[in-house]
Parts: structure tokens; sequence; C-alpha cells
């Protein structure tokens, strides 16, 4: 006669495994679905910002292009002005931009064309410049230092216009123009050497 024998497994020792193998898997999911989350999150700022900075870099840029057609077509060299009153003069009919003798790092309180506004004992200078309008308002620009929204500035882009040299026909000025994003966070500065030569052999003007 034959001796039969039984085997016993231990099932709840295997259950119990899976048990620790699914939580812990649900815990490495739970991370992984947070930190999507937050990279989403941060990417979006990031594009934010990147666009608010390039706003503020084509505001500056079309203020300074401004400022060089300006040159162009003036027709005789405006008078130059030590331009170390303070005050901002706006765009208007009755207003026109200020060739100056002095540089604006020379003149501004922190002695730093990077740093903005400029001022002098305080108050702004540079000239004020709206695209699209002809009067001393916004024109094309949505202004808002309250509210920010997607498509406004907080402030409208301004510039300085230096004369460096002078000949009998040519002329070498200095630009800096910056400009605001939305908000004082995004902020863009540029800066250009722009000559101006004139037709005929004339001391006052380019």
């Amino acid at each position: 006669m034959k001796a039969s024998s039984r085997i016993f497994r231990n099932s709840s020792g295997q259950r119990g495994v899976i048990l620790v193998s699914a939580l812990l898997l649900l815990v490495v999911m739970t991370m992984l679905a947070l930190l999507m989350f937050r990279t989403n999150g941060v990417q979006q700022l990031i594009a934010g910002n990147l666009r608010e900075k390039q706003r503020a870099m084509q505001s500056a840029e079309d203020a300074e292009e401004y400022a060089e057609l300006w040159l162009s077509t003036v027709g005789a060299l405006t008078e130059r002005v030590p331009c170390t009153t303070a005050g901002v003069v706006a765009y208007g009919p009755s207003s026109s931009p200020s060739v100056c003798t002095a540089t604006v790092a020379s003149i501004d309180d922190a002695a730093n064309v990077i740093t903005v506004p400029w001022t002098i004992g305080g108050s702004e200078v540079g000239f004020t410049f709206f695209p699209g309008s002809t009067a001393s308002s916004s024109g094309d620009l949505t202004l808002s230092t309250t509210t920010p929204s997607q498509n406004s500035y907080y402030e409208p882009p301004r510039f300085y216009i230096t004369q460096l040299t002078q000949t009998s026909n040519q002329a070498l000025y200095q630009i800096d123009a910056w400009s605001y994003g939305a908000t004082t966070n995004t902020t863009a500065v540029v800066e250009s050497t722009y000559i101006v030569t004139a037709l005929n052999a004339d001391n006052t003007g380019p």
C-alpha cells in the first residue's frame, strides 16, 4: 500500500506580497502624475515669461526704429540739448524728440542704461513713444499698471538719443530704448548707433 502525502501551500503569504507590490506601484504612479502636473505648470510659466520678454523686446525695438526714422526725416539737425532736466515728453503733434549732448548712462541716477526707468533726481526721463498715435495717448498700446492682461503693457516704451560725433556732412547718434511687458518683471533694453549723412555739407544738420 502506498502512503499518500498532502502538500499545503501558504496562499495567504502570496496575497500579502501582491498587496504590498500593488501599493508600491500605486505610490510610484501617483508620484509620476504629480511630477507631470508640476512640470506642465513650470513649462507654462516659462512660456508665458518668454512671451512677455519677446513683447517687451519688440516694443523697445519699435521705439528704437521710430527714433532712427525720425533722425533720417527730420531734415535739419535738431538743436542739441543737455537733457539733464527731469521730465518725460509725450509723443504728440506739439512735441518731438530731443537730441542730447550726454549719454543716458552719464546722467541717469543709476548710471546704468540697463536699470529702468531712467531717472534724474527721482524723475523719469526719455521720450515716450506711442505707436500708431499722433497724440499723447496710448494709440495701439493697451496700458494697465494695476491689472495686467494678456496683451497689455505696464508702460509705453521710451527712447533717448545722443549725438556722438558730427562732421560737415555726417552725424553719428546713439539710441537707447526700453520697454516693459505686461509687468515690470519683463523688461527689454536695446541700443544702436545710427549714422545720418547729409546731401550737402551743412553743419546745421544731417
